[in-house]
């Protein structure tokens, strides 16, 4: 990178610069490369549905939890707003609990991973 003719130092210091990184580049090729692998975008767009459809049966059986955009018609698939109706209290309850099970996946994922890895 160059300024009238001469390295660009300031790029250093932590200027700003008007270039994508290269490992944004190739996060985006990977992604492009899975969507592919996935069937495409028809592949993707059934797979959002899905989950969507996972969201809604749960919202179905769970009288505590609503959809924002009430409206089936103006949800969005991959950007879901939902209202729990908790109070404060079951609210940081519910938060404890989740991270306790999410905690509990993540060791047990690690611990596959690591029995798993070569040797």
């Amino acid at each position: 990178m160059t300024k009238k003719g001469k390295v660009d130092l300031e790029i250093f210091a932590g200027s700003t610069i008007n270039t994508p990184s290269m490992l944004c580049i190739e996060d985006y090729l990977d992604a492009l490369q899975w969507a592919e692998n996935e069937g495409g975008l028809p592949a993707l767009i059934n797979r959002a549905q899905q989950n969507l459809g996972v969201i809604e049966r749960f919202v179905e059986e769970n009288d505590w939890v609503k959809f924002l955009a009430e409206d089936p018609a103006s949800r969005s698939r991959t950007s879901v707003c939902l209202i729990l109706d908790l109070s404060k209290d079951q609210v940081k309850k519910f938060v404890q609990v989740r991270l306790s099970v999410m905690m509990r996946c993540f060791m047990v994922i690690t611990c596959v991973h690591l029995v798993a890895a070569p040797r």
